[in-house]
């Protein structure tokens, strides 16, 4: 793991490289920039992010179901509940 920050980084002599248009945002399929901040305090994002994560769940098919068996999502909903009261 890569500790620190850019800042940090230059200041210890290494070379930082931003590239802002590369990868695309179309080629950024594995990061949800609309709840990027979601580990960083951000209540509403972390909200959001599981919304969007219970809901992948509805695009399963019969077949996906079968192999994967998630839990449904009330009883997801019910234990995230049940976790924030303890």
């Amino acid at each position: 793991m890569i500790q620190g920050n850019p800042a940090s980084w230059r200041s210890a002599g290494l070379r930082v490289v931003e590239t802002p248009q590369f990868p695309s945002e179309a080629d950024c399929i594995d990061y949800l920039f609309f709840v990027h901040d979601r580990h960083d305090g951000n209540l509403d994002a972390a909200r959001r992010y599981l919304e969007w994560e219970l809901g992948l769940l509805d695009q399963l098919d019969e077949q996906e179901r079968a192999v994967l068996n998630p839990l449904r999502a009330r009883t997801v909903t019910e234990r995230l509940e049940n976790a924030a009261r303890d």
